[in-house]
This record gives structure tokens, C-alpha cells and sequence, in this order.
């Protein structure tokens, strides 16, 4: 509790100080029954060493990024395994959440430093990287504010263009199943339709499967997963409404 490697995020009143580490706090909590007031304690800790971070890097300059993506992440998501692990029972539903949000916004943030946006990953098909950050966003707030990072990853899947083009549709196609009470469907319905369309023929026997940078086993699926909330959305499509899985691991 009074360690100085608590939280610790190389800030230091005359600069920064690499080459530190931080204590497992996650590891050892899960070891260890912290009382209530000990997890306040170590939530007040962890929210100063947070908000220094984000000062930090809201007054970094441009050719620093590199330096804060490799010191300030591993810290950033090691706060995130915390509190998801953990439950406070001294700290409000409305702090918590605050809180947590100001984490994800700030691990979005600092990853995206180096790579400038998610939406410029994507551009530039480091889609695996983009995904690995959207997956961290809580769902209430991707849409709007990835909106256009979300209608670029399913153009890449309508025009079959990525060297990622299996995650592209796991991570939509999950998305869409899980989330659909978030998603705007005046835009995304079209999206999904055309999905379904461009995909039709790999599956009516039309046209064989040379997508080399994708399993076909995991586009049905996916594709099955977004029919159904297409379906669900009023959409009618006259294939995917009487297709049986063939390909689908059981």
C-alpha cells in the first residue's frame, strides 16, 4: 500500500523517469481479500497516478509519442484488469464508470499517438491493431464517435479488401450480434445488406472460395450472426433466410 511502484508512472516533478516497473497490483489482489476501505485506498491511488498520465499526455508534444505508447499502455491496462477484477464497495456506480471510461478513452489515446487515429489504422489496413483498440471501447460509446471507423471496417468486407479480412468480420459481425441496440440502423442496415449480397455467391455454389485472407467456416458464422439482426431490422434477403450452416465447426 505504501510502495512507491504503486501505480507507478515515471511522472516526476522534474520530468519523466523510464526504465521503472509497476507492482501487480491485479495479480496480487486476486491472491489477497483487500478490505473495503484498503480497495478505496488503492482506487484513490490509482485515480491520481491515472489523471497525472492524462495531464501528461494532454500536453505531450507530437515527436514524444512514441516514449508515451511504450511507458504509459502496459500501466493503462493494468488499471483497466483492476477494477474490472476487483469490486469497490466504497465507490459510487457513477464514479466507477467515469473512471473507467477516462482509462479506455486514455489507452485509445495514448495508442493511437503513434498511429494518429484508429480510423488512419484502418486506412492503412493495420486492421488488427485497430480492432485490438475498438475492443477495448465500451459499447455505449463506439457509436457515434467510431461511427466512421465502423462503416470503413464494413466497407473493407464488402469490397474484400484487407490482409485482415477474417478479423474484419469477427469483430463485426460480433459487434453487430452483441450490440445492435447501439448501432444507428438507418446507416448500417444498407451496410449489413450489402455484406450479405457480396458474400452471397461463396455460399449458393456460385463462385469458389479464394479469399485468401479468410476462413470460410468463420465468414459464415459471421454472416448468419448479421443476417439475423438485418432480419431482426426488417431487412429481407431471400438466401440468407433459408441458409442451413454447412461449413461452421460444430
Amino acid at each position: 500500500m505504501k510502495s512507491p511502484f504503486l501505480w507507478r508512472n515515471g511522472i516526476e516533478k522534474k520530468g519523466m523517469t523510464i526504465g521503472y516497473s509497476f507492482i501487480d497490483i491485479t495479480g496480487i489482489s486476486n491472491q489477497i481479500d483487500f478490505t473495503a476501505t484498503e480497495m478505496e485506498v488503492l482506487w484513490e491511488k490509482m485515480k491520481v497516478s491515472l489523471y497525472q498520465i492524462k495531464e501528461v499526455c494532454n500536453n505531450q508534444r507530437e515527436e514524444e509519442s512514441t516514449f508515451f505508447i511504450n511507458h504509459f499502455a502496459t500501466l493503462l491496462d493494468e488499471m483497466k484488469s483492476f477494477i474490472e477484477s476487483n469490486t469497490f464497495k466504497a465507490i459510487s456506480p457513477k464514479e466507477y464508470d467515469e473512471i473507467y471510461n477516462e482509462i479506455i478513452s486514455l489507452r485509445v489515446s495514448v495508442a493511437s499517438n503513434v498511429c494518429h487515429s484508429i480510423y488512419d489504422l484502418l486506412i492503412r489496413d493495420e486492421t488488427s491493431d485497430a480492432i485490438s483498440m475498438l475492443v477495448d471501447i465500451k459499447p455505449e460509446i463506439r457509436f457515434p464517435k467510431y461511427q466512421g471507423e465502423y462503416i470503413l471496417l464494413a466497407n473493407k468486407l464488402v469490397l474484400m479488401k484487407s490482409q485482415h479480412l477474417n478479423s474484419c468480420m469477427n469483430h463485426f459481425s460480433w459487434i453487430v450480434n452483441s450490440y445492435s441496440e447501439y448501432i444507428p440502423q438507418d446507416i448500417f442496415k444498407s451496410l449489413l445488406e450489402f455484406i450479405l449480397i457480396a458474400y452471397e455467391p461463396y455460399f449458393n455454389g456460385k463462385q469458389n472460395w479464394n479469399l485468401p485472407f479468410a476462413k470460410k467456416e468463420d465468414f459464415e458464422s459471421g454472416l448468419i450472426k448479421i443476417y439475423s439482426v438485418f432480419k431482426k431490422w426488417g431487412g429481407i434477403n431471400v438466401f440468407w433466410q433459408s441458409y442451413k450452416p454447412r461449413f461452421i465447426n460444430h
